[in-house]
């Protein structure tokens, strides 16, 4: 990026598998950094990912992972496209903004929970029916209330019509 302040982006790489790897090898050259965490979603937890995520994570990704406001006019990214890899990358390395979570807070195991977790809402969709773009539960609810509400006038009126 050529500001560092700058929200992030997500978008296809320009490099090449090469160029990334000489990249990658040039980097690792400069000294030790973290340790890529090895993430295996198979061994994950649904459940549990669903509240280490939403005690954790929530806040300001959202409760489907959507995104959400930050300070500073910043945001916390959708997680719709993030692989598991990046997700415990993103949980150990604390890219921008993000708080940086240790062994003491989520250890390798809960990471897989909440990788399983964040790749269970990539991929199941909406099964309770229109998700309303996973704005989450309340705002959903309040449109369903408005909804219905607005229906029951609407008969109201056409039975009191009706009856003159």
């Amino acid at each position: 990026m050529a500001d560092p302040g700058a929200q992030p982006v997500r978008k296809p790489s320009p490099f090449t598998s090469d160029e990334i790897d000489a990249i990658v090898a040039y980097v690792a050259s400069l000294g030790a950094g973290p340790d890529i965490p090895n993430v295996d979603i198979t061994i994950g937890d649904l459940a549990r990912g669903g509240e280490l995520f939403r005690t954790n994570c929530a806040a300001c990704h959202g409760a489907a992972a959507g995104g959400g406001a930050l300070s500073y006019g910043r945001n916390a990214p959708e997680l719709y496209q993030a692989s598991p890899i990046e997700i415990g990358e993103a949980i150990r390395s604390g890219p921008g903004p993000m708080p940086i979570f240790d062994d003491t807070q989520l250890n390798s195991g809960e990471i897989n929970d909440v990788a399983r977790y964040v790749t269970a809402l990539q991929t199941d969709g909406d099964p309770g029916g229109f998700g309303l773009g996973r704005i989450g539960p309340v705002p959903e609810g309040l449109v369903a209330w408005i909804l219905g509400l607005g229906s029951i006038l609407v008969i109201t009126r056409l039975i009191e019509r009706s009856s003159r």
